[in-house]
């Protein structure tokens, strides 16, 4: 059966485009899946569902276990770049048997079933209003966990360190955005922003992964275990580019991965006290990651001593290519945050000292 719902969005203070929607509703559409049964005989139940933002219908996934934990706050999954909700197919679903609590796996705009604008800048406070829009009128809890992977943490990084009083705790996996640039360069380059080469380098980009030969080959080159890549994984990262109009919104997203421009670095986003997020980070790191350099971890660690650093036998995506061993250690780690219970530092930053950085990333 289909449940519709109609949820108020609150305005944000960081919007993503100058559109002022003062009435927008946001339409939360359910679809109840098949559930399955655990070994312990609990059950979860896989639902589909939708989110409107500014007139955008977002998709997600939801893992519902027919018992939830008492205080066990909900976890929100976050793909890459070119990837959507089923690279977490090994994830959720075990991630909410393990915590006993709901686990949302987001299609960011312009991916997966997600609609695909055109004429909209395709950047980081696009998705991290996106993202703070489905915390705040489809989850609709106090807080949250939150955990990303490439891009999608950096994202998650972007969130938490502008609601802190939301977030419980922040994962990584295999971490991007290092310097506050989403582009493949990992370097803010003005040139690569010109119209004409940012399409022509969009393009070239983004038939790395519009048919599925396309992304099995590159899934492959990142991956240390290349039988990993199933064939059941690259349909469903490949259908959504498949009809026409996808291909021509595909190249428009991928165009505005280079014409986005510098946002906040790492040091700006965490730290022990001082400015973003204080609280629980855990992030892994494959250790054959050709993509998010490894030794990027002692910088997480300079930042936030106390962040809990695993290294994985795996590459770019340890929570596919090793999901045993990542979603335990992650099922852990928030059962000992939601048990300790313990308070963190929400730095208070008066407004202003941000305000040149929020409006030069919005407009």
């Amino acid at each position: 059966p289909n449940l519709e719902q109609n949820l108020k969005i609150s305005r944000s203070t960081r919007r993503p485009s100058a559109r002022a929607l003062s009435n927008l509703r946001c339409s939360a559409n359910l679809k109840e899946g098949p559930s399955s049964s655990a070994s312990s005989g609990d059950e979860v139940e896989m639902r589909e569902g939708s989110f409107v933002v500014d007139g955008y219908r977002a998709f997600y996934v939801a893992a519902v276990p027919a018992k939830r934990k008492e205080g066990m706050d909900p976890l929100v999954l976050v793909h890459g770049l070119g990837s959507n909700s089923a690279h977490f197919s090994k994830n959720a679903q075990a991630l909410a048997q393990a915590t006993g609590t709901a686990v949302y796996s987001v299609d960011l705009l312009g991916f997966g079933r997600s609609v695909k604008p055109g004429n909209i800048g395709y950047n980081a406070p696009l998705w991290e209003y996106q993202l703070t829009e489905m915390i705040q009128s489809v989850i609709k809890e106090d807080k949250v966990f939150l955990a990303g992977h490439g891009i999608g943490a950096y994202i998650c990084m972007l969130t938490a360190a502008d609601n802190a009083k939301k977030v419980r705790g922040l994962c990584m996996l295999g971490p991007l955005g290092r310097l506050g640039v989403l582009n493949p360069t990992g370097l803010d380059i003005p040139f690569l922003r010109l119209d004409f080469v940012a399409k022509q380098l969009g393009g070239q980009l983004f038939s790395k992964y519009q048919t599925p030969e396309a992304i099995r080959k590159l899934l492959q080159e990142q991956y240390v275990d290349a039988s990993k890549v199933d064939s059941e994984l690259v349909s469903a990262l490949a259908a959504p580019w498949q009809d026409a109009q996808a291909k021509i919104k595909g190249s428009e997203v991928f165009t505005g991965i280079f014409k986005s421009g510098e946002d906040r670095m790492w040091e700006q986003l965490i730290s022990v006290d001082k400015v973003g997020f204080c609280g629980p980070l855990l992030a892994f790191w494959g250790k054959g990651d050709s993509v998010a350099d490894p030794s990027e971890a002692s910088v997480l660690k300079d930042l936030q001593p106390k962040a809990e650093v695993v290294m994985v036998e795996a590459g770019h995506y340890p929570h596919h290519e090793q999901p045993q061993i990542v979603n335990d250690r992650i099922a852990r780690w928030m059962q000992t945050i939601v048990e300790e219970d313990e308070d963190f530092p929400v730095p208070r930053i008066p407004r202003y000292k941000k305000l040149e950085l929020t409006l030069k990333n919005i407009w």
